[in-house]
């Protein structure tokens, strides 16, 4: 069982890479817009951010489930 210190740094390594990556990848996104249509790439942006970490989430546990990782 992973104790709490293993925890703490893989919270503070996803929110470094999190942070990394979410900002620039929003830039590009409003960069690649219309003026008129920056609105709709930021809210299409969120959602597929979100979407992705949803799912990302999902399939990942359902791993770590199949590899014996976690135990429900």
């Amino acid at each position: 069982m992973p104790s709490n210190i293993i925890l703490y740094m893989a919270a503070i390594f996803y929110g470094i890479g999190f942070r990394a990556v979410q900002t620039p990848l929003q830039a590009w996104s409003l960069e690649q817009a219309v003026q008129s249509q920056k609105g709709v790439a930021k809210s299409t942006f969120y959602s597929f951010f979100d979407l992705g970490i949803g799912f990302g989430a999902t399939l990942f546990g359902q791993i770590g489930y199949l590899f014996r990782y976690i135990s429900i």
